[in-house]
């Protein structure tokens, strides 16, 4: 059961990406406007199957996982309204605050079981 929780909100943010990209094509040239992505998405979807490989995936790290997809959702302006605009920007610190806790209580309980 935790292994579809955990999962729900990496589709979530494949949906959001997919939908920028589609926002952020410019319609003459066909050319994507990729400012939206970073590595710490990527990092996140790493993590994320690490933790399903290692059966590590508990309540934890799936409220970090919706913290983290909110948080980016919430960062990339999607939502974010004028009077939001600037709680929009002060989101990615803490989007990236919430993925180093997720990795480093991975890598502890990873290390300690050993």
């Amino acid at each position: 059961m935790l292994t579809q929780a955990i999962l729900i909100p990496v589709f979530v943010l494949v949906l959001v990406a997919f939908f920028l990209l589609y926002q952020g094509r410019d319609v003459r040239s066909g050319a994507i406007d990729l400012r939206g992505f970073d590595q710490f998405d990527l990092l996140f979807c790493v993590l994320v199957a690490l933790l399903i490989a290692t059966r590590h995936a508990d309540l934890i790290m799936v409220v970090l996982a919706w913290a983290f997809a909110v948080l980016r959702i919430v960062g990339s302006g999607l939502v974010a309204k004028r009077h939001t605009a600037a709680w929009s920007r002060q989101a990615a610190p803490v989007t990236y605050i919430v993925l180093f806790a997720m990795w480093l209580l991975f890598a502890i309980e990873i290390l300690i079981a050993f």
